[in-house]
């Protein structure tokens, strides 16, 4: 992952996942014709145990890739993953606010 100053506009974007399907097919084209000169796009990874469909074109990018461990494999671990995010989520909203 690389740092990177704020373009203006941010998403997260949750639903990629190991599987290539659907969702993860129209994610990433949406992600390919984005201006990422105006707009940072990064990821969940729900399934945090395996990489998710173009992970590497993702990454290279600049954009991130936040890894949420499988609520089955360690519960405590995946509420506290996600808290996290949301945190950070709430801190550049307060942030932007002021």
């Amino acid at each position: 992952m690389t740092n990177r100053e704020s373009r203006g506009l941010r998403v997260l974007q949750v639903g990629m996942t190991r599987n290539l399907g659907g969702i993860e097919t129209y994610l990433i084209e949406q992600f390919r014709h984005l201006d990422k000169t105006k707009i940072d796009y990064d990821f969940v990874n729900i399934t945090g145990e395996y990489s998710i469909c173009y992970e590497d074109e993702i990454l290279a990018s600049g954009s991130k890739i936040f890894k949420v461990v499988s609520r089955h494999k360690n519960p405590l671990l995946h509420y506290w993953q996600w808290f996290t995010i949301l945190l950070i989520i709430m801190a550049h909203i307060i942030f932007l606010k002021n």
